[in-house]
């Protein structure tokens, strides 16, 4: 791994961390939270950021405990060689599926509001092919991407957030906190395949120059999320109601159909709010490659990730299409969210950060003694 053409700050981090978690899923995001807690969807993606910026402290810790070291090094530090090699080889798994289903959810949509006749396999190959060659240019060139995308896109959300702002009944929104909390608590694995991406941190762990402010900067990347999530879901529900938020597919986007601005030249919102979005689908699509890649790396034990990224993407496309429609995909992503997404969003980093304290303070002890 070339570790000194590789150099990323913590800053870069933080722009790479929005593009990574936000996705896919923001566009059902107030499908699936009005669906679980009805107008309390907000409160719920605040509970989700929340857990979150936990979790992303949590790694930031244990990224500061083991400066610039890969994910295998550290696993391999804290848990062993065999259960080391286990979860690199699942982080590697889980990330060419999650790959693939972000690649099929990218089709479906374009092929749906704008490549009408265009086939879904096409558009895949092409998001697979444009990914590539991003994967290839390595970490440093990817957070530059990022540098550049997120600032347009947050700018552009806030814009679009505020078209919606005209005409919306907020009243749709009471009362607040009808939901039991026990709900609240219960319905939190909902949300959280909105927040996958966070485990990014221990990825691009080896490239991070000033690892003092990764707590920071992560903590900031979570809070802008969390900050868009509620927007949406705010201003989604308030457009089109419970009830018809919990029936349309895509409500972050059929929502932008409902926007009519009088005396300006621009039309079909919705057209402005996919075209961010396939930026964004771009970016986390570029994030999971590249970390599948890198885990094989570790694997093989090879010099660069650059020979593992071509043959990642047939498989990528062929899983993509296993799916016979968007129920098998929905069902596919729950499985992802609930069997991987929980063990390396959650439990890996909590069982790393307790076992590096555990070493930190018993070091500490034979030190004094």
């Amino acid at each position: 791994m070339e570790k000194n053409n590789d150099r990323i700050t913590s800053f870069q981090l933080m722009m790479m961390l929005v593009g990574t978690i936000i996705g896919v899923g923001v566009l059902s995001l107030p499908r699936e939270s009005a669906k679980a807690v009805g107008p309390d969807g907000w409160i719920l993606a605040i509970i989700g950021g929340i857990l979150t910026l936990i979790l992303a402290v949590l790694m930031s810790q244990v990224v500061q405990r083991f400066p610039q070291k890969t994910f295998q090094e550290i696993v391999n530090s804290l848990v062993g060689k065999v259960i080391g090699t286990i979860l690199v080889f699942g982080f590697a798994v889980y990330h060419i599926i999650f790959s693939a289903l972000q690649c099929r959810i990218f089709g479906e949509i374009l092929k749906e509001y704008l490549l009408l006749y265009t086939p879904v396999e096409v558009l895949i190959i092409v998001m697979l092919l444009t990914t590539a060659y991003a994967v290839r240019s390595g970490a440093k060139t990817i957070v530059r991407l990022a540098q550049i995308i997120i600032p347009v896109m947050i700018l552009l959300s806030i814009i679009l957030v505020v078209t919606l702002m005209p005409g919306a009944d907020y009243t749709n929104l009471m009362p607040v906190l009808r939901t039991p909390p026990l709900k609240l608590l219960q319905s939190i694995p909902v949300i959280l395949f909105s927040f996958l991406g966070v485990e990014m941190i221990l990825v691009l762990s080896p490239f991070i120059t000033d690892v003092q402010n990764v707590p920071k900067r992560a903590s900031l990347s979570i809070g802008i999320v969390t900050l868009i999530y509620v927007l949406m879901i705010v201003a989604t529900t308030a457009r089109l109601g419970i009830v018809e938020t919990t029936h349309i597919i895509w409500p972050g986007l059929e929502v932008f159909k409902t926007v009519d601005v009088p005396d300006i030249f621009i039309e079909n919102i919705e057209i402005y709010a996919l075209g961010g979005w396939v930026y964004q689908v771009f970016l986390t699509l570029v994030a999971n490659v590249f970390a599948a890649s890198l885990m094989l790396q570790y694997l093989f034990r090879a010099k660069s990730h650059k020979p593992f990224v071509l043959p990642i993407l047939p498989v990528v496309y062929f899983v993509a299409l296993i799916p016979d429609n968007l129920a098998e995909i929905n069902e596919l992503l729950n499985l992802l969210t609930q069997r991987f997404g929980i063990v390396y969003f959650a439990i890996v980093p909590v069982v790393l950060w307790g076992i590096s304290l555990f070493k930190k303070q018993k070091g500490s002890g034979k030190s004094a003694s």
